[in-house]
């Protein structure tokens, strides 16, 4: 059973979620580009960021920037099949990020004037920017959250092109020029249902998490004769179903954020992810609940006209390819 916790990590922030499982995972950053960490645009190549007086980091916007936390186990062999990674509970193996609790605080540049720029939450994912051919690496599950404070959920059944979004939510006042934090919940419930929860902290490590949103996939979402790829047929490039659930654990998870400049950028600060619930599944998981925090089972799919990858539609943020 996965308790509701108010233990801290080794970073001072709150845990929402205790883990029971045999030598659970987790990562934090601390200032440096460790061996688990991908990470592409900006700084890149740094091994060591800068850290500012107040003991946050910025990256270069030179360039959108994802940070990819791999697991400790690099072994094994990745399924790209996923109704055969399903029925396995993992992509790589069983030591693949499965139920996780992830974390960061953000600060905007209130100079930005970009209205699409958006710090976005990925798990489930074994390259949230996977490339052709291996485009069904690029699954997962994500929360993405705009400048102005409105947010939504998403699920990447390939990328780039095979991204089902949930309608618009404005469930907070604008980001800019304020230090905001984000927790995003991943819990694998039991096969074909995943619940997704956000928190947030409306203050730089004040540790007050409130609940935001929530959602719960078991089967629906994009079930709607899904035809997202560039021949227009009616099925999923990755061998799944049309609303397949991403119940599987997969190798990374990510932190990305699109839209910011050199002149109007973002810094962050106590990055961290963890692994929660117990060994195989959550029979009974208890919600905290407070008001506007609904939760909703998810009976539609969002389905545009061409993909963003093919339209150029700057509000997705799965409109290019990437190395």
């Amino acid at each position: 059973m996965c308790n509701l916790s108010m233990a801290r990590g080794p970073d001072g922030i709150k845990i929402l979620y205790e883990s029971n499982r045999d030598n659970p995972q987790s990562w934090y950053f601390q200032g440096e580009v460790d061996s688990r960490m991908k990470l592409r645009g900006g700084a890149a190549t740094a091994v060591v960021l800068p850290q500012n007086p107040d003991g946050s980091y910025c990256l270069s916007q030179n360039q959108d920037v994802y940070i990819a936390i791999e697991t400790n186990d690099k072994g094994g062999i990745i399924s790209k099949n996923q109704l055969v990674s399903s029925a396995k509970g993992f992509m790589r193996n069983n030591r693949d990020w499965r139920s996780i609790e992830q974390h960061g605080y953000f600060l905007i540049d209130p100079s930005n004037d970009n209205p699409d720029a958006s710090i976005i939450f990925t798990a489930h994912t074994a390259d949230p920017y996977a490339s052709y051919p291996n485009t069904c690496l690029g699954q997962g599950y994500h929360f993405q959250v705009f400048r102005d404070g409105t947010s939504r959920f998403a699920k990447s059944l390939w990328y780039p092109s095979g991204y089902l979004y949930t309608p618009k939510k404005s469930l907070l006042a604008s980001l800019d020029g304020r230090w905001v934090g984000f927790k995003f919940v991943c819990i694998v419930v039991k096969l074909g249902v995943v619940k997704l929860e956000v928190y947030v902290d409306e203050g730089y490590l004040t540790n007050n998490w409130q609940p935001l949103d929530t959602i719960t996939d078991q089967g629906g979402w994009g079930g709607q004769e899904l035809s997202l790829d560039i021949e227009e047929r009616e099925y999923n490039a990755c061998g799944g179903t049309t609303d397949q659930v991403l119940d599987m654990g997969a190798p990374n998870v990510a932190f990305a954020w699109r839209g910011f400049s050199d002149e109007d950028g973002i810094c962050f600060d106590k990055l961290g992810i963890r692994e929660v619930g117990p060994k195989q599944s959550i029979t009974d998981l208890p919600v905290q609940r407070a008001s506007g925090f609904g939760s909703q089972k998810v009976k539609f799919g969002v389905q545009p006209e061409k993909p963003a990858y093919y339209s150029g539609d700057s509000e997705n943020f799965a409109e290019t390819d990437r190395d």
